[in-house]
């Protein structure tokens, strides 16, 4: 199956321009001078450690987050979780997450979903659905949310076993600190979580 970043069609906010508070811009990186890239010998923290490399990279970053939790603001750190996460967060224009996701899922979806052709109508009852609202209300959109979805995204996080589960977030530039603050520790507690716990809920897709 392709990838779903093919099928989104524009259906997300990009996060490569996103840039941290302005309260210190880094340097850039220095660039690489690959003609004497063979030369290079492993000195110092690049030499062979008998500490995993992944593990004592993953050690430092969290130090790094520790010492700067002063300077990041909600957005800031809201906007790294997804960056960390890569393709297993993704942020959706409200109405049109479910035409995506059915299509992700293999479902011939055309650009009109509910104009009679199509395998929309497939999808619904293979998901125990009657309709477009009924299906969010599955992923845990309550009626009086999916009333005003056209003003809002949904960050959808997928974990390690393939399970999904969508916030609703009014804007991703915007935020209160707080409340970026709580969306970040729901995202990871979900990616996180234990079977048993994902089990337990309900609005997971």
């Amino acid at each position: 199956m392709r990838d779903f970043a093919e099928k989104r069609r524009g259906t997300e906010d990009t996060m490569a321009d996103w840039k941290p508070d302005a309260r210190g811009a880094g340097m850039p990186f220095p660039q690489a001078n690959l003609d004497h890239a063979d030369d290079a010998e492993p000195t110092g923290i690049f030499a062979p450690d008998p500490v995993p490399t992944r593990e004592r990279a993953f050690e430092r970053f969290l130090a790094l987050l520790q010492e700067r939790r002063d300077v990041l603001s909600g957005n800031d750190l809201l906007h790294l979780t997804i960056a960390v996460l890569g393709d297993h967060a993704t942020v959706n224009d409200g109405p049109q997450y479910i035409y995506a996701y059915a299509r992700h899922q293999g479902y011939d979806i055309p650009p009109y979903p509910l104009a009679g052709c199509g395998e929309i109508k497939q999808f619904f009852a293979d998901n125990g659905v009657r309709n477009v609202p009924e299906w969010y209300g599955k992923i845990g959109i309550s009626p009086e949310t999916y009333k005003v979805l056209h003003e809002k995204r949904l960050i959808v996080v997928r974990n390690t076993r393939s399970q999904r589960k969508a916030f609703v977030v009014d804007t991703m530039k915007a935020l209160p600190d707080d409340e970026a603050y709580r969306l970040v520790d729901a995202i990871i507690s979900f990616v996180l979580a234990g079977t048993d716990e994902v089990a337990q809920d309900s609005s997971v897709f």
